[in-house]
């Protein structure tokens, strides 16, 4: 009986090549050797784009996931961001967003964007972002809005808005719910869910369709 050949292994080089771009995929091995990082690339996750956690054992290495949706640009910056906390970690035993992890995230971003890397629009978003980086990169909105024009839109949500496009007071829907837009926050926008009446934050960039709506 003939063996069915194996399965061709691919190296971390070929499998960052399918998510960031090409320039960066060798700066990205590099910080992922020697921080001794296991990427792991999962399908998508509505709550969050990445994390990150620290080995539990000594031979174990430290865990990143990143979902496999995101468009090159935002998936590498994800991936710095988790990189971050890996640095925050092995070299001050620091959790969470703190100064150390913003330390360790500014100089990351300020590395790529010296190589190069991002086009013009984003690279004048990332240089914003760096003099106040944020415990979470959606909630820069100048910057995820940037990023946003690179996201691949397909047909059944090219009609889709985002939320503060929309007057105050329309009725829109979103993940098959009905919601009513309401006022503005510092950050987000309180809005009406009409389902169960109750009010929701949500992120100025929310994509909501208002032609579907009773």
């Amino acid at each position: 009986m003939a063996m069915s050949p194996k399965k061709e292994l691919l190296t971390v080089e070929q499998v960052l090549e399918k998510y960031i771009p090409q320039k960066a995929v060798i700066p990205v091995c590099c910080l992922l050797r020697d921080a001794d990082i296991f990427l792991k690339i999962v399908s998508p996750r509505k709550t969050l784009h990445g994390s990150f956690r620290p080995s539990q054992l000594a031979h174990q290495k430290h865990l990143i996931t990143v979902n496999n949706d995101l468009n090159p640009y935002t998936f590498l910056i994800t991936l710095l961001h988790e990189i971050a906390h890996a640095h925050a970690w092995i070299n001050h035993k620091a959790k969470g967003h703190q100064k150390e992890w913003k330390f360790c995230f500014k100089q990351l971003l300020n590395h790529f964007i010296e190589l190069d890397i991002f086009p013009a629009d984003i690279q004048t978003a990332l240089k914003m972002h760096t003099q106040k980086i944020k415990y979470s990169d959606i909630t820069d909105i100048n910057l995820t809005k940037t990023l946003q024009f690179y996201d691949e839109k397909p047909a059944a949500i090219s009609n889709l808005i985002p939320l503060n496009e929309i007057p105050k007071n329309t009725v829109f829907s979103h993940n098959r719910k009905i919601f009513c837009k309401g006022e503005v926050l510092r950050k987000y926008i309180l809005c009406k869910n009409l389902n169960n009446n109750k009010m929701y934050r949500c992120h100025p960039l929310m994509m909501v369709d208002v032609a579907k709506t009773p």
